[in-house]
């Protein structure tokens, strides 16, 4: 009943993705294509300005525009091979709101779940430098938010979701997510980044059927911890730091304050927030085509 009220994105029903009993393989394939092809952008977004010896200006160009046209690229897979327009990823006036609503929504987790672990003398907190702000904003932030979020929530999260259902979606693209960071988190860090960044990212999504709330909201995480809290770097407007002689599953250690334990206490009150706000109707109309796209893309609007 929740699915059918609450979730307002689309999921695909035509094409790679069409019914008949090779489905879950068809889904697997396709879903596995995606995330290798816009892991490559990824790669490239951050790795291209070294590999061409570019300049910084055209290092910062090339930052900027690689993720953009890993868009694009969606954009014309997802018309030929599902057969419809991709609505997720329209950019229209209305997404800059999306933008600066998923911007605040970061923020405001994060903040409160440093205050909350800093209240309770896990961290130190005091003023810092502030520096670095647009590599650290382009290249540890943007790229990440960008394209991340394409290949998380667009591509897994939608397909597992057409594969089983929208929660089922939900939760293997969020452990999957956990377990990408296994990069530079402990397994039990990432179990939390499943769940106080992986549930909080997809829930935008799946809830306004629109892809850009989740990425202000993943941009402005990443952007905040580093260049204003300052979680353990020396580059933040603050400087924030974990109580060494503490538990690391209460600090969050190295990975920072959204691999505590106690942070979960602020995600979850953020998932319900959300899906009030989204039961309310408070996070705007269902994601749709506009004319210009339809014809664009030769399709017809869905209902």
């Amino acid at each position: 009943m929740a699915s059918r009220t609450l979730w307002n994105f689309e999921i695909g029903n035509a094409g790679v993705l069409s019914r008949g009993r090779t489905l879950a393989i068809r889904c697997l394939i396709w879903a596995a294509a995606l995330y290798a092809l816009f892991f490559g952008f990824l790669f490239s977004s951050v790795f291209a300005p070294t590999w061409l010896h570019l300049s910084s200006y055209a290092g910062y160009v090339a930052g900027i525009g690689i993720p953009i046209l890993g868009f694009v690229f969606y954009a014309l897979l997802i018309r030929v091979f599902e057969r419809r327009a991709p609505s997720e990823i329209f950019f229209q006036d209305s997404s800059w709101i999306d933008l600066l609503v998923g911007a605040i929504i970061g923020i405001v987790i994060l903040s409160l779940m440093l205050l909350l672990l800093a209240s309770l003398g896990f961290y130190s907190v005091h003023l810092g430098h502030g520096k670095n702000w647009l590599n650290s904003f382009v290249f540890d932030s943007y790229i990440s938010g960008m394209l991340e979020e394409l290949a998380f929530r667009a591509v897994l999260l939608r397909i597992f979701a057409r594969m089983f259902n929208p929660i089922a979606g939900l939760l293997i693209s969020s452990a999957l997510f956990g377990i990408a960071h296994l990069t530079h988190a402990t397994p039990f860090q990432a179990i939390e980044v499943a769940f106080n960044a992986g549930l909080t990212l997809g829930l935008p999504y799946m809830l306004t059927g629109r892809l850009w709330m989740s990425v202000g909201l993943h941009i402005a995480w990443d952007f905040w911890e580093e260049s204003f809290l300052g979680v353990n770097t020396t580059n933040g407007v603050l400087v924030s730091v974990p109580d060494l002689s503490k538990s690391v599953y209460l600090t969050g250690g190295a990975y920072g304050p959204d691999g505590s334990l106690l942070a979960s206490i602020i995600a979850t009150l953020a998932i319900v927030a959300m899906l009030y706000a989204g039961k309310k109707g408070w996070l705007g109309p269902r994601a749709s085509n506009p004319p210009h796209f339809q014809r664009a893309f030769n399709t017809k609007r869905a209902d």
